[in-house]
C-alpha cells in the first residue's frame, strides 16, 4: 500500500499478489476499513459485479445501520449468491432500498436480456468495481472528503483474492467524485439507457469525464459501438525509442485486434513493449499471440485479474515523455468494449506510474512464465 501526494493529488494504491493455491485479502480488507471509517451521515455509493466476501457485505449493511446513506447498484446475475442476495434484504439485515439489481432481477416486466445497468447489450453484466465515498479516513487516520475508489478486484473470493490485483483511490478530488456520481453511477442506479447500447459519444459530451487538473485522469464508460477505447488510448503514443508500454490484462480475445496493430505499431517504431496475460488458455486469442510474437513482444503469462496499461512515451504532439497509468475494470474482450458497463480510467502522473511499476508489475513479471503455445496450437 501506498499514498502517493504530488502536484495537490493525493493517490493510494492498493495490491494483490496471492501465492500458488492462497488468497491476498490486502484489497479487500482495505476496502472494508474504508466502508467502515465513513462516518454517520456520510454517503457510500457502490457497484457491484460479483459479492461472495462476507467482510464486505458485513462491513455496508453495518455502515448503513449506524447512520451511513449506503446505496448499491449490483450485476443483476449475481442474485443467485447467497451472500449477495443477502444485501437486498431490507435493515438491519441488508441495505433495503439502498440496493437494486440491474438488468431481468430488477426489471419488473422481466423482458430484459441482459444484466447491464446502462448497458442493454444481450448478456450484459454491470462489470464496473466503483465504490465513492464522501467522506473515510485515509492510511494514516485522517479524514478526507470526495473519495473515489476503482479496482480490478470483485469483492469475491476468486477473482478479488486468489488472482493479481490492483485498486486505486483518490481523495480531496470534488471535481472526480462529482463526475463518477452524476456522469455515470447516478445513469447506473435509474437504469439510464442510450440508443443502440451506445453510451460513451465524445461528441455528445457522454461516457467520459475529467477530474481535477491536479488528478490529471479521465474516465472513460462503456459500452459504446464506434470505436475501440483502448486501441485510442494506445493511438496517441508516439513510435519512437523512447516509449516504453506494459499490458498487463487478465484478457487479450481476437475481438480486440485494434489493440495488437496498436502495440505492433509501437514496437515497430522502436519502442519496447512487453504484454502479460493471465493463466487460462481462452484467454489469449491465438491471432493476438501470432501477431505480438511476430513483432518480437514478449509475452508471458500469469495469474492476474488485472487490466493495466503503464505507458511512458510521448503523446500526440507532446515533447517530452509523460507517465500514463490506464486502470479500471475494462478487459482486452469483446465484452468490455461494446456490451457491459466498464470503466477504463486514464491518468498522467508520475508518481502513480512509478509505484504500480515497481510494486506490481514488474513483481507480477518477475514471476511470470514465458507464453508457450500447446503443441494443437
Amino acid at each position: 500500500m501506498a499514498l502517493l501526494t504530488a502536484g495537490g493529488a493525493t493517490f493510494e494504491t492498493t495490491y494483490s499478489r496471492p501465492a500458488a493455491d492462497s488468497e491476498d485479502p490486502a484489497i479487500l480488507d482495505r476496502l472494508t476499513q474504508m466502508i467502515d471509517d465513513t462516518p454517520p451521515g456520510g454517503e457510500i455509493h457502490a457497484t457491484l459485479f460479483r459479492l461472495t466476501v462476507e467482510s464486505v457485505l458485513d462491513a455496508l449493511v453495518a455502515a448503513s445501520n449506524r447512520g451511513v446513506a449506503v446505496h448499491g447498484v449490483h450485476n443483476g446475475r449475481d442474485v443467485v449468491s447467497e451472500v449477495a442476495a443477502t444485501l437486498s434484504r431490507p435493515a438491519p439485515d441488508g441495505l433495503g432500498d439502498g440496493h437494486r439489481w440491474s438488468g431481468p432481477a430488477y426489471d419488473p416486466t422481466g423482458r430484459r436480456p441482459d444484466f447491464g445497468a446502462v448497458a442493454t447489450g444481450r448478456n450484459s453484466d454491470l462489470h464496473t468495481k466503483l465504490v465513492l465515498f464522501s467522506a473515510t479516513r485515509d492510511p494514516t487516520g485522517t479524514l478526507r472528503r470526495d473519495v473515489s475508489w476503482w479496482s480490478s478486484a470483485n469483492p469475491s473470493h476468486h477473482s478479488g483474492m486468489q488472482k493479481a490485483n490492483n485498486a486505486i483511490t483518490v481523495y480531496d478530488d470534488p471535481v472526480l467524485y462529482a463526475g463518477f456520481r452524476t456522469r455515470l453511477w447516478d445513469l447506473m442506479w435509474t437504469a439510464t439507457h442510450f440508443p443502440g447500447n451506445d453510451f460513451y459519444d465524445a461528441g455528445r459530451g457522454r461516457g467520459w469525464f475529467l477530474g481535477s487538473p491536479a488528478t490529471r485522469t479521465k474516465v472513460f464508460c462503456s459500452p459504446q459501438q464506434s470505436t475501440d477505447l483502448y486501441a485510442s488510448r494506445l493511438a496517441s503514443v508516439v513510435a519512437d525509442s523512447g516509449a516504453e508500454v506494459v499490458l498487463a490484462h487478465a484478457r487479450f480475445t481476437d475481438d480486440r485486434l485494434a489493440v495488437v496493430d496498436q502495440l505492433v505499431r509501437i514496437a515497430r517504431g522502436g519502442g519496447s513493449v512487453r504484454v502479460l496475460v493471465g493463466t487460462e488458455p481462452d484467454l489469449l486469442g491465438p491471432v493476438v499471440r501470432e501477431r505480438l510474437t511476430a513483432a518480437g513482444i514478449p509475452l508471458r503469462r500469469a495469474n492476474i485479474h488485472d487490466k493495466l496499461a503503464l505507458l511512458h512515451s510521448r503523446h500526440g504532439v507532446s515533447r517530452r515523455p509523460r507517465k500514463v497509468v490506464v486502470s479500471g475494470s475494462h478487459n482486452l474482450n469483446r465484452d468490455a468494449n461494446w456490451i457491459n458497463d466498464e470503466i477504463l480510467v486514464k491518468t498522467f502522473h508520475d508518481g502513480l506510474y512509478d509505484d504500480v511499476l515497481a510494486s506490481h508489475v514488474e513483481p507480477l513479471w518477475s514471476g511470470a512464465e514465458p507464453d508457450r503455445p500447446s503443441p494443437t496450437g
